[in-house]
């Protein structure tokens, strides 16, 4: 396979894992996932708490839950894909109601994905930790 073919493989893998994410597809999304996949936020972000996440199980219970239970109508629109061998970088915009504290997020993210042999292997997340703060009455 050419480093090309390659590159746009892995960018339409990834923008398959945010389709299947926009219809609510946990199970296709999780089954992309490599078993030993780490997902990853710096130590500041909202959700890092417990980063580094290792396997779709942790993942699903410690990420994907958390979205679904304690965010309304959360979404993750992207912008624009930009890959560079086995790297895809998502620009993407985050949104949702806090269900708890009823403040609404609607903010620009990054995700670095990992893609090897069809699995996705890492995650690393950046997304705006101030404005999911502020949605969920932190500070």
């Amino acid at each position: 396979m050419s480093a090309l073919s390659e590159v746009a493989s892995n960018k339409d893998f990834v923008k398959g894992l945010y389709e299947a994410f926009g219809r609510g597809d946990a199970a296709a999304v999780l089954a992309s996932f490599d078993s030993e996949i780490l997902w990853t936020y710096p130590d500041n972000v909202f959700y890092a708490e417990g980063s580094p996440f290792r396997g779709p199980s942790e993942i699903f219970n410690k990420v994907f839950v958390r979205l679904a239970t304690e965010w309304e109508n959360f979404k993750i629109e992207p912008i624009e894909y930009i890959a560079e061998g086995d790297r895809v970088v998502v620009l993407a915009r985050e949104t949702g109601v806090h269900r708890e504290a009823g403040g609404s997020v609607d903010t620009d993210t990054i995700h670095v994905w990992t893609i090897r042999e069809g699995k996705a292997i890492e995650f690393f997340g950046l997304p705006d930790t101030l404005a999911f703060s502020r949605a969920a009455g932190l500070v």
